[in-house]
């Protein structure tokens, strides 16, 4: 039964939510890339911060409002879980800025779209559960997809450096995070586990900023009006469902399905910026595509 209700709703409709919700989110994180370009006068830790204080603000006052109506979450282990997923998502960020501010956008990327490799690897040889059929055809079809998403074509922008070793290790805690998310919704409602993990990340990442000496005021309107969106569109919106389905859908099915996120960006960016979309962008999209059917079907045909 879903910790957030108090009746299990049918398999097929209770699916048919789950992957409903993950389309709305999906459509909802692919405005953070542009949101993030707007508030680029501020370092990479900083809007993470921001974004994930904001978020956590308005997930406190849903926490107040369900402290009045006299709910109590469960005690136990879900709480560490939750923590644990909080700071490794903020610690997923801080590093994943990092190597976009010492290298480039397009190789950090791609590394930190390795996470469903690592969520895959996790659920079978250390939560010992079983993967859906084709996982790994899907997942590698997936890289390439994004591959040919991120670079346009243009293998040559892809250099193992040291973003890579920063992405690398932002896909690991970001692996980390997707597998203790989905632990934490097992036995806390989403609002508990959103507040949780929105806090364990903004404590994580503020001492960051302030012993890294990185400026985090005096920023000009248009980038305190991105901070803002980020913080209750993508963060409280788009996370909050996402971690709504992770009490409905296995951490194995999700990280896949959230590779999409390159994809979605890339065509918004065409339609509202005017960025001309590349033949291997697009050969790369449906790539992603048909590896996400992949996953999806595989899952099915698992339960």
């Amino acid at each position: 039964m879903d910790a957030s209700s108090g009746h299990a709703p049918k398999p097929a409709t209770r699916k048919a939510r789950a992957y409903g919700l993950l389309s709305l989110a999906l459509l909802i994180l692919g405005f953070a890339p542009l949101l993030v370009r707007y508030a680029r006068e501020a370092p990479g830790p900083v809007i993470a911060a921001y974004r994930m204080t904001g978020a956590w603000l308005l997930a406190s006052l849903a926490v107040l409002v369900l402290l009045a109506r006299g709910e109590r979450p469960s005690r136990g282990r879900a709480w560490l879980w939750a923590g644990l997923g909080g700071v490794c998502f903020g610690l997923d960020l801080a590093l994943w800025s990092t190597g976009v501010a010492r290298s480039n956008a397009t190789t950090p990327t791609l590394m930190v779209n390795t996470a469903p490799v690592w969520v895959g690897l996790a659920t079978r040889f250390v939560w010992r559960e079983p993967l859906p059929r084709r996982f790994w055809t899907a997942v590698a079809l997936m890289l390439v997809g994004a591959a040919l998403v991120l670079t346009r074509g243009r293998w040559h922008a892809l250099t193992w450096d040291e973003g890579a070793w920063w992405g690398l290790a932002a896909a690991l805690f970001f692996a980390a995070y997707q597998l203790f998310a989905q632990r934490a919704r097992a036995h806390l409602s989403t609002p508990w586990v959103f507040w949780a993990t929105t806090g364990a990340a903004s404590a994580a990442l503020w001492p960051l900023i302030w012993l890294a000496g990185w400026p985090w005021r005096g920023f000009a309107p248009t980038t305190w009006a991105a901070l803002a969106a980020l913080a209750v569109v993508v963060q409280s919106g788009g996370w909050l469902l996402i971690q709504e389905v992770q009490g409905l859908l296995p951490a194995a099915v999700i990280a896949p399905v959230l590779l999409g996120q390159p994809v979605l960006t890339a065509f918004l960016a065409a339609w509202l910026l005017g960025e001309r979309l590349t033949f291997a962008q697009i050969v790369g999209g449906g790539l992603v595509l048909v590896s996400v059917y992949m996953v999806v079907r595989g899952a099915e045909d698992r339960g």
